[in-house]
């Protein structure tokens, strides 16, 4: 059974549904993007029940400062939902090279009246075409996470 509405992309070539992931209630649902990654909300129904739907859970998590360093296509929730762990492998990550793809991290916590905040500095690959965080994991409590690299 369908819980909630249909969730569409917006953009041309957003690629909405690179990454899905979802808290352990089942009730926060991240979606990865070419765009910013998109978190929802379960509100309004018990579950089972019929008249609820997907909120949008703070705003939209941006891309890192490229465009194009595929931010989003690897997604991690915690148990509660409240913290996420966003890869982007294709990041240039502090190299002077343009397509270094070295790739990155990121850890976002929601906090009520702030958003999506981002949790210390990105973590990012050491060596080009590493493609660090092109799979990402976060524990249940939101307090750790691996990555992996494409090689």
């Amino acid at each position: 059974v369908q819980r909630g509405g249909a969730i569409e992309g917006t953009d041309y070539y957003q690629t909405l549904g690179a990454d899905l992931a979802m808290n352990a209630a089942g009730d926060v649902m991240a979606i990865g993007s070419a765009r910013p990654v998109v978190i929802y909300r379960y509100e309004g129904a018990a579950p089972g029940a019929a008249g609820g739907d997907w909120v949008q859970l703070g705003g939209g998590i941006p891309a890192e400062d490229e465009g194009n360093d595929d931010s989003g296509s690897a997604l991690s929730l915690s148990d509660d939902g409240m913290t996420v762990a966003v890869g982007a492998p294709l990041n240039d990550a502090s190299s002077s090279y343009v397509f270094a793809n070295r790739g990155s991290v990121r850890v976002l916590d929601y906090i009520d009246d702030a958003g999506w905040t981002q949790r210390g500095p990105d973590v990012n690959g050491r060596a080009d075409k590493e493609e660090f965080g092109t799979r990402v994991a976060l524990s249940g409590d939101g307090g750790t996470f691996i990555a992996g690299v494409r090689f």
